[in-house]
C-alpha cells in the first residue's frame, strides 16, 4: 500500500501510465536485469561485499532456518523488482533507490558470514582480528565512496540552484509544478517545491523511456491543467524550446529568470510575486 502511495504521488513516466505502474515487456529487456544486479552490488553490497557474499554462497555451512528466511526476504526484493520493474530506473532520478533498502539485511548476513569464511581457517587470533578488522576498513570504504557519488549534485544541477533561488523567491510552497527535466524529483527536491516530474525522452535516451514519454502524453495534459507553474530548468533537453515558448507565451505568462536559459511559466490567476517560501 505504502509503494502503491509513492507511485500516485509522485509518480515517474514509465511508472505511472494508463495500464498501471508494471510493465510485463520489460522481463525481456537486458537492462532491467542489468540495473537491478548493478543496484544490488552498488547499493546493497558494494564490490568488496559482493566478493563476500558470493565467497560465503559458494563455501560457506549451510544456512539455518532463520538465515534462509532471510536469504528469502532477499529473494524477495529481486521480485519486488521485477514486478515494478519500471520503477527500477528512478536511479535518473535520484542515484539511490529505495526498493534496495531492504536487501541490506540479506546483504549483511552473506558479507559477514563471507568474513567468517576467510578467519575460520586462521589459528592466530590476532590474526584473526586483523584480518577481520582490515575486511571492515575495506568494506567502510567502499561504503562511504559510494556514498559520496550518491549524494553529490548531479551535473548541471550546480547552476540550477541559482535558478532555484529565483524559483522559490517567485513562488510558494503550495504552488503546484509541472517540471520537465533529466530526472524525477530531482529539481523539486533543490527548488523545495511540490509537484510532479516528466523525464524528457532525450535526456533518458532508451527503448523504456520511449514508451513512457508516450504513455505519459494524457497525463502530462490533465497535470498541466491543475497546475500553477511550469518550469524547464534544461530547455536544451527540448525538440524544440522555441515552440513551447511560443505554445505557453500564448496561454500563459513567461517569467524571466535573470541570467538564465531556464523557462518559467505561470498559470493566469495563480497569482504574480508570492515572496519566499
Amino acid at each position: 500500500a505504502h509503494g502503491a502511495a509513492i507511485h500516485r504521488i509522485h509518480p515517474v513516466p514509465g511508472a505511472t501510465v494508463p495500464d498501471g505502474w508494471t510493465d510485463a515487456s520489460l522481463l525481456l529487456d537486458t537492462g532491467l536485469w542489468l540495473e537491478i544486479a548493478r543496484q544490488t552490488l552498488f547499493m546493497a553490497l558494494t564490490p568488496p561485499g559482493a566478493i563476500l557474499a558470493l565467497l560465503a554462497l559458494a563455501r560457506g555451512p549451510r544456512f539455518s532456518p532463520v538465515e534462509r528466511a532471510i536469504l528469502a526476504w532477499g529473494v524477495g526484493v529481486w521480485l519486488q523488482g521485477l514486478v515494478f520493474a519500471p520503477r527500477m530506473f528512478d536511479n535518473l532520478s535520484r542515484g539511490t533507490e529505495y526498493y534496495q533498502l531492504p536487501m541490506l539485511l540479506p546483504a549483511g548476513l552473506l558479507i559477514a558470514r563471507g568474513v567468517r569464511e576467510i578467519i575460520g581457517p586462521l589459528e592466530e587470533a590476532w590474526l584473526r582480528r586483523l584480518v577481520a578488522g582490515s575486511t571492515l576498513v575495506v568494506l567502510g570504504l567502499a561504503a562511504t565512496l559510494r556514498a559520496g557519488v550518491a549524494t553529490e549534485i548531479p551535473e548541471g544541477y550546480l547552476d540550477m540552484l541559482d535558478d532555484c533561488e529565483f524559483v522559490k523567491s517567485q513562488t510558494r510552497p503550495d504552488d503546484r509544478f509541472v517540471v520537465l527535466a533529466d530526472r524525477g524529483g530531482t529539481v523539486l527536491y533543490y527548488c523545495d517545491r511540490r509537484g510532479q516530474t516528466f523525464s524528457l525522452a532525450k535526456a533518458v535516451g532508451d527503448n523504456i523511456a520511449e514508451r513512457a514519454t508516450r504513455a505519459s502524453r494524457v497525463q502530462l495534459a490533465q497535470t498541466l491543467a491543475a497546475a500553477d507553474y511550469l518550469f524547464v530548468p534544461f530547455p536544451e533537453l527540448l525538440d524544440d524550446p522555441s515552440s513551447l515558448v511560443e505554445q505557453f507565451g500564448r496561454e500563459w505568462v513567461a517569467v524571466p529568470i535573470p541570467d538564465s536559459d531556464a523557462l518559467l511559466f505561470r498559470k493566469p490567476g495563480s497569482g504574480g510575486q508570492r515572496g519566499p517560501g
